[in-house]
């Protein structure tokens, strides 16, 4: 540094320390003011207690020698750039010092304020008397970190700090990003709020990850970081580093994420919620409710070789899901337990894929905590399923595969775009994975379009690789998609996904005036088709069209082509309303995606209560346990959209790591950094188009934001660790970050040439004709003959008394019916009780009576009314119901493994009538 250089360092020093030294005596002379305004009874009497007094006195010290310090810097200025500028300088010319100090102030400023905005949330006496007496020294611990945390910049980078400009834009991008988030917020809070938030598809928050977790995580990422910092550090010629390498530490991971979120989803306790129904006799078996029922039944009416059916129509909703229940089945039996924990262990992969795709766009310890904190989450959600309505591993909805196919899905894409000539066939298993998501929520094909959108740009002087990319993307996504599109159309005589009209009845029912919305304040049951008129049963379910024939012509061209021009003449009319509603709900799924993240930190009041109160369990439940965390915040119980004080500091954390992380990924990757942010932002405001937000509704997009959180937390600390080492730790460590794979000479062989490329087309093929193979091929075991021959056991059987026996005899003589089938889900209610749900053949009655579905050549829910609960019905039982002329069940026969009846149940009415 030359002499002039060196001179005009050290008059910028001076006045940095002369500017920092006055805002010291502002600071305090202020807070000063505060504590004896706040304390005053009048002007005039002063009534500050010890600790006012003490904190204040505390602050003018400081204010005292800083004004000292301030003074002498004029009048004794050779002594002042001896004692203070020069040892400042050399200090933080110290890259140790320098960064022990960035860490210490900015965690200062975040605590400082955290403790200001936490005093009015809390309501415990002795709590809030402290922090109340703390937050004047709060306030200046914040703003004396914040003066504090700027001199340390300004004297260690000097007035000519061009390589600052990485760091302001990221902060700059925080800035806008959390400004943006509040201000929107607030806009949807003051302007519609209040009306959406009460409108059916308006979703409360899902289950968060609390603040212990995230710490855990972190820990484990830092223990992780440690490991891969050490074996870097051994000569090569050890000989651990000659057995064990990356891919080595990619599969233990792996394993490892995969075993214990296995282990821990199966370990938390099943309850009872809106999908999952409670135990009852005379099984106390827990069995799929809501939306799981219907999905379920699905399934269970292909395997006793029914054609398919969704809500007595023959064609069905997320046909992949209905083939994943079935395999579930097929494996796993009819136990709910062992269903649900098969299903468990392929739902486990999410965190594994969530490593895997992570380590691509950072490291892999930024993949370990993404999985880590997800498979927390989940766990989380199984525990408070009676507190937080929401979906989960345990239940039999389609929220999760949905979520585990998009994450295969853009970790295959990420994996092919990093190196396409490598992986030339990836494009085809990507549109394949692409396929099977639409055929589990159809909303999903629009995330062709972002990645349409990088493809692009990553290619943008390859025409040729752009159309060869685009076409293979849709070859697999035609390879799994024709065989079912065909297959609805040789059922119904239409061509389409899952329903002709559902999407359609959807934007029919939500695109109307707020006032005429349906308002509820129970989850919404996707699978329950909307109409546009709600006094009106669903069009869905007048379809004239049978699963055996096709019908000379299509009933709902017309409604499809009316519900369009409806739509697009509401929107003419009322475009301000649909802008608000197209605003609030995008926002709404953009906010939640922020608050699964911890949005508060319990230690702090926590440990001054326990001071107080000295209960260590009381202490427990409030730092750390999930139910109080859920309590203590309002998102989860009639939120007015509000977001409390407590919360702003850790929301703008959020944020800020979110921003990291994102950021982290456009410098590592470009925009193949940027694909999960576009697929999310896709989805959201997708679901926002037909006015769905929030909720389960965008469990297969928000661990996006965990993915891009976990980035920006590794890469803090990551720098973090290394100011404090002062040098970088880990830029060239190979088990932290994943190697650029070198291009192969790309193939002289064109793709038509390529038995792999055949092999893979053939296989997705034969995949997406599965499950209308199965529903051709599955044999029902319920043929005429045999329902013929269990009547013919039933009647010989010494389960019946003979007055029983003419009974039956004159029941099937005036015209009864006999159904033969598969009882499913058998449970006996008392009178007044029932299963939550909108038109739930299980639903709440007025006496008491045996209920379960029967499921056979003719499906339908029973309900036999009964006195006394039976001792004896298995579930998945074979049974023979027994109905009078006017269609009331009369009795039920439950058989064996060898066709003998076992008990036969009567209807209480008919015994009390003879």
């Amino acid at each position: 540094m030359t002499s002039k250089r060196s001179t005009d360092y050290r008059q910028f020093v001076l006045q940095v320390w002369r500017v920092y030294l006055l805002l010291t005596c502002i600071l305090g002379a202020l807070v000063t003011l505060l504590i004896f305004g706040r304390h005053s009874q009048d002007q005039l009497a002063p009534n500050v207690p010890a600790s006012g007094l003490l904190i204040s006195l505390g602050v003018l010290i400081i204010a005292v020698i800083a004004g000292l310090l301030l003074l002498r810097s004029f009048l004794q200025l050779g002594w002042f750039h001896l004692a203070v500028i020069s040892r400042s300088i050399s200090w933080l010319g110290k890259p140790r010092i320098y960064g022990l100090l960035v860490i210490l102030t900015l965690s200062g400023l975040i605590f400082g304020l955290y403790l200001v905005l936490l005093a009015p949330d809390v309501s415990e006496p002795f709590s809030q008397a402290i922090l109340e007496r703390l937050q004047p020294l709060a306030l200046w611990g914040s703003g004396f970190c914040a003066q504090t945390l700027l001199l340390l910049v300004l004297i260690r980078h000097g007035p000519d700090n061009e390589h600052l400009y990485p760091l302001g834009r990221i902060v700059g991008w925080i800035l806008l990003a959390v400004g943006l988030l509040f201000l929107s917020w607030n806009l949807v809070v003051d302007t519609a709020f209040s009306v959406e938030s009460r409108i059916r598809g308006w979703n409360e928050l899902g289950t968060p990850i609390i603040e212990t977790q995230v710490l855990l995580g972190w820990t484990i990422g830092m223990m992780l970081l440690a490991v891969f910092y050490f074996l870097n550090q051994l000569p090569g010629t050890s000989r651990l580093k000659r057995y064990f390498s990356p891919r080595t530490a990619d599969i233990l991971v792996a394993l490892l994420l995969w075993g214990v979120t296995v282990l821990l989803w199966n370990s938390v306790p099943l309850a009872p919620s809106w999908f999952v129904s409670e135990p009852r006799d005379a099984n106390f078996e827990f069995y799929p409710n809501s939306d799981a029922l219907k999905y379920d039944l699905t399934s269970q009416g292909l395997l006793v070789g029914e054609d398919l059916q969704f809500i007595d129509t023959p064609y069905i909703r997320r046909p992949v899901h209905a083939l994943f229940l079935t395999a579930l089945h097929l494996v796993g039996g009819q136990d709910y337990m062992t269903v649900t924990t098969l299903q468990i262990m392929v739902l486990a992969l999410i965190p594994v894929l969530v490593y895997l795709l992570v380590r691509l766009l950072h490291n892999r310890v930024s993949g370990a905590v993404a999985g880590v904190l997800i498979m927390l989450r989940e766990a989380n959600s199984i525990a408070i399923a009676e507190t937080v309505t929401t979906s989960h591993a345990r239940l039999l909805m389609s929220d999760l595969p949905a979520a585990l196919c998009l994450v295969a899905l853009v970790y295959v894409l990420v994996l092919w775009l990093r190196n396409p000539t490598s992986h030339r066939l990836l494009p085809v298993l990507a549109g394949g994975l692409l396929g099977a998501c639409v055929l589990i929520r159809p909303e999903m094909g629009v995330l062709l379009l972002p990645i349409l959108v990088v493809i692009l740009i990553s290619f943008r002087t390859k025409r040729r690789q752009i159309i060869r990319s685009a076409s293979l993307i849709l070859l697999g996504a035609v390879l799994i998609i024709s065989p079912w599109v065909f297959r609805n159309w040789q059922t119904t005589g239409m061509v389409f996904l899952d329903s002709p009209v559902f999407r359609f009845n959807l934007i029919a029912e939500r695109y109307r005036p707020s006032s005429e919305l349906a308002v509820s304040d129970t989850p919404l049951e996707e699978a329950v088709q909307p109409t546009a008129d709600p006094t009106q049963p669903p069009v869905a379910t007048q379809d004239p069209a049978v699963a055996t024939s096709v019908p000379e012509e299509d009933p709902f061209t017309p409604y499809v082509s009316s519900t369009i021009d409806r739509t697009m003449s509401f929107i003419k009319e009322n475009s301000a309303e649909v802008g608000k509603f197209l605003f609030a709900n995008t926002m709404n799924s953009q906010m939640q995606v922020v608050l699964v993240l911890p949005a508060t930190y319990r230690i702090f009041d926590s440990a001054i209560q326990f001071v107080g109160h000295r209960d260590t369990s009381q202490f427990w439940d409030d730092c750390c346990s999930l139910s109080s965390y859920v309590r203590r915040l309002p998102f989860w119980h009639k939120w007015d959209g509000t977001i409390p004080g407590q919360a702003v500091i850790p929301i703008i954390l959020n944020v800020s790591l979110m921003v990291t992380g994102i950021l982290t990924g456009w410098k590592n990757q470009r925009w193949i950094g940027l694909l999960p942010l576009l697929v999310g932002i896709t989805y959201i405001s997708t679901n926002a188009l037909v006015r769905n937000s929030g909720g389960r509704f965008i469990l297969p997009v928000d661990w996006i934001g965990i993915a891009y959180f976990a980035v920006g937390l590794m890469q803090i600390s990551i720098k973090a660790a290394s100011m404090v080492a002062g040098r970088d730790l880990f830029s060239s460590n190979i088990w932290l970050t994943v190697a650029p794979v070198s291009p192969h000479r790309q193939s002289q062989r064109p793709d038509l040439r390529s038995p792999a490329f055949y092999t893979l087309c053939i296989g997705l093929l034969l995949l997406g004709s599965l499950l209308p193979v199965l529903e051709k091929t599955i044999p029902s075991p319920y043929p005429e003959i045999r329902k013929a021959e269990l009547i013919s056991n039933l009647l010989d059987s010494d389960q019946l008394t003979d007055h029983e026996r003419v009974l039956l005899w004159d029941l099937l003589g005036a015209g009864g019916q006999a159904y033969l089938g598969r009882a499913l889900f058998p449970r006996f209610y008392p009178a007044g009780e029932g299963e939550p749900g909108t038109a739930n053949a299980m639903g709440p009655l007025d006496y008491r009576r045996l209920g379960f579905y029967l499921l056979g050549p003719d499906p339908t829910p029973v309900l036999l009314p009964m006195d006394k609960k039976p001792h004896y019905f298995p579930n998945a039982s074979d049974v023979l119901v027994l109905f009078d002329q006017d269609q009331e069940p009369v009795a039920v026969g439950v058989y064996n493994g060898a066709d003998e009846p076992i008990v036969v149940l009567w209807s209480s009415q008919i015994r009390e009538h003879n």
